[in-house]
């Protein structure tokens, strides 16, 4: 059975996607989209960072820096386990926890927010699409934000040089993330073989569709 806190985010989700379309939902219709758009006119100045990078890149730590004392991070992950508390991690409830991580999104984007960070490996899936879409419409700015750590760096400079990644950077991001989330090593290579280097907002938007 689904927990009352679960209930009641699913509950805010169906609410708000009276507004703003699901993932499996087209586009609003070009009027109504003006509309929300007029509506949130003041929004212009307001942006949403969608955070890119596998485990243990240090997403979460460039997530906390962008968000500063005024901005909201919404991460995927806090449905297992605070930030520098235990991680525990259950496949089957994947589902909730990105419920949930959607729920935070839209909350932030209603209250007008700003920054609103994604703290999810944003690739170019239909999840991502929806994130950029759904600020779109409420009339934020979306940029896509990289890790800072300087691992991280490296290894993407070698993955732009050499069209592949070092062959020791699995074991890095593993070696990395032992105390924190502990993914395994399989899920950090998938995360890595999906990395794009040239991904762009435009081709996630275009992706979407």
């Amino acid at each position: 059975m689904l927990s009352s806190r679960i209930r009641a985010v699913r509950a805010r989700v169906r609410a708000a996607l009276t507004i703003v379309p699901a993932i499996a939902l087209p586009v609003m219709a070009g009027a109504q989209a003006a509309m929300l758009r007029a509506a949130n006119k003041k929004a212009a100045s307001k942006i949403v960072y969608l955070m890119r990078g596998a485990p243990a890149s240090g997403k979460s730590f460039t997530a906390r820096k962008l968000a500063g004392k005024t901005g909201v991070v919404c991460e995927t992950d806090s449905y297992f386990g605070p930030p520098g508390e235990e991680y525990h991690f259950d496949i089957k409830k994947r589902p909730q926890a990105r419920e949930q991580n959607m729920g935070c999104f839209l909350d932030a984007l209603m209250l007008g927010r700003s920054p609103v960070i994604v703290d999810r490996g944003c690739g170019k899936g239909r999840r991502t699409w929806w994130y950029a879409q759904t600020a779109i419409l409420f009339g934020y700015k979306v940029k896509l934000a990289e890790p800072t750590s300087p691992w991280w760096k490296r290894m993407v400079a070698w993955k732009k040089r050499q069209a592949e990644w070092p062959v020791d950077a699995v074991q890095i991001l593993s070696d990395k993330q032992q105390r924190t989330h502990r993914v395994h090593c399989s899920a950090i290579a998938r995360s890595l073989s999906r990395y794009d280097p040239t991904l762009t907002i435009k081709k996630i938007l275009k992706g979407g569709k």
